[in-house]
């Protein structure tokens, strides 16, 4: 099986069983023979979604088969975007998979699409909105919500696309940055700083050994920044309302060095919050199975800081997760603000008077972000907003998150 093969059943599995791809990814890359050049190629296909299909639309009559779309949208990023493969190569390779996939009556078609995509500059269209569409591969709405929201400028910093691809890893309370940067240096492997306790850094062999032992952790800045927004101190009872899989209930614990309650709503999730714990070696920490839509009278009045990290769109870590704009309308994230504001709503109940209550989401939606905080604190007067943040994706590995922080008077 060809290289192209694999990326080939990868992509079919994101784009026709609506599989994700990292998890995709996991199970077959070992197959492969040039592992880089089919990672490299599945999320370049995947970032350039919209991209290559308007391409697509303006070279066919007709829009292919979905089959020979995933073929024709592997070639074409090949041309336009990996130098390092000549134009004929691209070409002739991707024609001979058009065969492997049983679809050889198309080769024909297939080559001299690919051809006229190459020999010609497709033109983008005029309207900004659609252009910048096209050109950032993202939905037209978000483009609009963006540019009234944060400008031009700012929505193009955030939707560009870059090759920033460090890991964020976070030491563990039993280990220390000294040791960590000794590791790394005495095995050449490049990192840069970020913060006290975190770096970005390769994930290779080296930091993968260390974060099997649970030294280190891949914890974003934005995470982490959120967890210490809270202020954890010890003695602090802390809820962490939707916590699987568990890096912010972790780090909570970790800093306030007493017993986090970490809750989500089905077991599979909390088991990865207790193989988070295990790894990490962190003990103070309950898991609960719990429905943060619905009060638990358990949980009134009895928690110094609540943290809801709410369900969200996800947008503001789209560079991680290409595949996250593949089926996304407007209709489907419609339903969302409800959903978090229902969750607020309850989580207000487990607050002590004096005590915090932070919401937060790594989206960059304003809907989902101050939307939904100005519609709670209009109807809990009881409420008082004293730090909001919103970040914005960039390119030197800051993920797009939001957070609000209030008291309970």
């Amino acid at each position: 099986m060809s290289d192209l093969k694999i990326a080939y059943d990868i992509l079919s599995k994101v784009y026709q069983d609506g599989a994700y791809a990292s998890l995709e990814l996991s199970k077959h890359i070992l197959k492969a023979t040039n592992q880089d050049f089919v990672v490299h190629l599945i999320y370049g296909v995947l970032e350039r979604d919209i991209e290559l299909s308007y391409y697509i639309s303006k070279l066919c009559i007709k829009r292919p088969k979905p089959s020979i779309v995933i073929v024709l949208k592997m070639g074409m990023y090949q041309l336009k975007y990996m130098d390092s493969i000549p134009a004929y190569a691209a070409v002739s390779n991707t024609v001979d998979l058009t065969k492997e996939i049983k679809k050889q009556e198309l080769k024909g078609f297939v080559n001299a699409t690919l051809k006229n995509f190459n020999n010609n500059n497709i033109e983008l269209p005029k309207d900004k909105i659609k252009r910048m569409s096209i050109e950032y591969s993202v939905p037209e709405f978000i483009v609009n919500i963006y540019l009234k929201e944060y400008g031009e400028d700012k929505t193009k910093a955030m939707l560009l696309k870059d090759n920033f691809s460090y890991e964020h890893f976070r030491v563990s309370s039993k280990y220390s940055m000294d040791q960590l940067l000794k590791i790394l240096k005495e095995n050449n492997v490049e990192y840069i700083e970020s913060k006290d306790n975190a770096i970005f850094a390769k994930n290779n062999k080296i930091t993968q050994d260390i974060y099997s032992a649970g030294n280190i952790t891949v914890q974003s800045k934005t995470s982490m920044l959120t967890c210490e927004a809270l202020e954890p101190k010890d003695g602090d009872k802390i809820l962490d309302l939707c916590a699987a899989p568990g890096g912010k209930s972790i780090y909570l614990a970790e800093l306030a060095k007493d017993e986090v309650t970490s809750c989500d709503i089905y077991p599979h999730r909390i088991a990865l919050i207790e193989s988070y714990k295990n790894r990490m070696g962190v003990e103070n920490i309950k898991t609960v199975i719990n429905d943060a839509t619905i009060l638990n009278k358990d949980f009134v009045d009895k928690f110094d800081k609540v943290l809801c990290d709410v369900p969200c769109s996800g947008l503001g870590v789209a560079k991680k997760k290409p595949d996250i704009y593949l089926n996304m309308t407007k209709e489907s994230i419609s339903g969302l603000p409800k959903i978090q504001y229902k969750i607020l709503d309850t989580a207000k109940e487990y607050v002590k008077v004096g005590g915090i209550l932070m919401y937060s989401t790594c989206t960059t939606l304003p809907q989902e972000n101050k939307e939904v905080i100005r519609q709670f604190l209009s109807t809990n007067k009881n409420f008082e907003l004293i730090d909001e943040r919103q970040y914005l994706q960039d390119d030197k590995g800051l993920d797009g998150f939001y957070i609000a922080k209030m008291v309970r008077k």
